[in-house]
Parts: structure tokens; C-alpha cells; sequence
């Protein structure tokens, strides 16, 4: 499922940024056991670095040969300012206390005219809205810390996970937009791609709705410093 989210990064990235090359410096914010970084390597042949907090994560990164570094994003980065071409952050912003100091941190270490790449679950999802009006909770908001599907009782037909992931912040896109503009990120370009977590069947409805951003399930947005 990680990869079908990762090749829809792919492809927006090629699609926005045609000219990156193994010159471009990335820096993979939030890497996890750096799958992302191992594609992208791959595909663009690119100097990649990525930071994450969880050391069993960073151990898997650095098994895929990334060049992996201990960091804790609400904090200061051991980067100098100006440092990167391109940032990848992909899935973190939804897991962040403070997402506010880690969009500082990352406009402080991006070169000017530099990109970022954000992802993130969408509030206003079609089935959100939907939900709503039925008085149903949505999807991507865990009000429980044992058990993610509280509220969703009849989504445990779907999945036997209920292991909840660490969702704090969920935003729309309008909210995305609104963060990254209070730290002077000068928006680009939305789009939307179809959550991996769905069955092939809800898939194929949800691919319709991506094409309307607002109303995708899964956001990517292009910002420039």
C-alpha cells in the first residue's frame, strides 16, 4: 500500500519538477524506513538525506542505503540554513504536535526558490462529507488511542487493523494551503491521489473525485521559498 502512495509522488514530482538531476540536494523530512528515499534515489539519482525520530525506522532507512539521520522534526534540524533543493514531506504533517515549528525549521534550511513537497490525509474527502452528514465520524481522525475505528464501528468489516497510527492534525485543503502561507511557502500547485488503504473497487470512485483536489482522499501540494 506504501508503494502505490509512493508512485503517485513520483509521478507528481516528475510532473512538476522535470529538471531534478543528481544534482539536486532533498531532503526527506519524516523518512521513515525510507522507501520514498530509495525510489528517489533510483529514479533521479539524486543526493538524498533523511531525518526521522524512531531509531527501528532509521535502522531500515539506512538498510536501503539512505543516508539516514536521527532528528526530531519539532525541533531544531542539524542543517544550516539554505542547505536543500527540494524537501520531501510526506505524511508527517498529520502526526506533528507542533507542525507550525517544523514548517520554521524547514523554510530555514530550503534555498530560496526551492521546493517543498507535502502530503497528507484530506478532512474533505468525498466519503468525509459524506459521513458527516450522516452524523458519522470521519476517516483519518483517531479519537481513541487504542482503537482507531471508534466512531467507525462498521468499518471493522473492512479491516481487522484497529491499531491506531498517531493521526493529530487533519487537514483540508484550504487548511494545508493557509499553514504553509503562514510561513511564507508560495503556493504552486494541489492535487489529490487515491488513498492505497481503500479496496480496487473504491478505488476506481475515488480516482474520479481526485481529480478535484478538494475532494481527493489523499493531498499533495508543490510550495516554493
Amino acid at each position: 500500500m506504501e508503494a502505490i502512495a509512493n508512485e503517485a509522488i513520483l509521478k507528481f514530482l516528475k510532473e512538476c519538477l522535470p529538471s531534478l538531476s543528481e544534482k539536486t540536494k532533498v531532503l526527506d523530512a519524516g523518512c521513515g524506513g525510507g522507501l520514498l528515499s530509495q525510489l528517489l534515489k533510483q529514479k533521479f539519482k539524486m543526493e538524498i538525506i533523511g531525518v526521522d525520530f524512531a531509531d527501528e525506522a532509521l535502522k531500515l532507512a539506512r538498510k536501503r542505503g539512505v543516508q539516514a539521520r536521527k532528528a526530531d522534526l519539532e525541533k531544531r534540524l542539524p542543517f544550516k540554513n539554505n542547505t536543500f533543493d527540494l524537501i520531501i514531506f510526506c505524511q508527517v504533517i498529520e502526526h506533528l504536535f507542533n507542525p507550525d515549528q517544523a514548517l520554521q525549521e524547514i523554510y530555514r534550511v530550503l534555498k530560496k526558490g526551492g521546493s517543498l513537497i507535502v502530503t497528507t490525509p484530506n478532512l474533505a474527502a468525498w466519503f468525509n462529507r459524506g459521513l458527516l452528514l450522516l452524523g458519522s465520524q470521519p476517516f483519518f481522525m483517531e479519537t481513541s488511542t487504542l482503537d482507531k475505528t471508534v466512531g467507525l464501528s462498521w468499518s471493522r468489516r473492512l479491516t481487522v487493523n484497529r491499531q491506531p497510527i498517531g493521526h493529530l492534525r487533519i487537514f483540508t485543503l484550504g487548511a494545508l494551503k493557509g499553514i504553509l502561507g503562514l510561513h511564507h511557502f508560495n503556493f504552486q500547485l494541489a492535487a489529490a491521489y487515491s488513498t492505497p488503504y481503500f479496496p480496487w473497487y473504491a478505488r476506481l470512485v475515488d480516482r474520479i473525485f481526485c481529480l478535484s483536489p478538494s475532494w481527493g482522499s489523499e493531498l499533495v501540494l508543490w510550495v516554493k521559498k
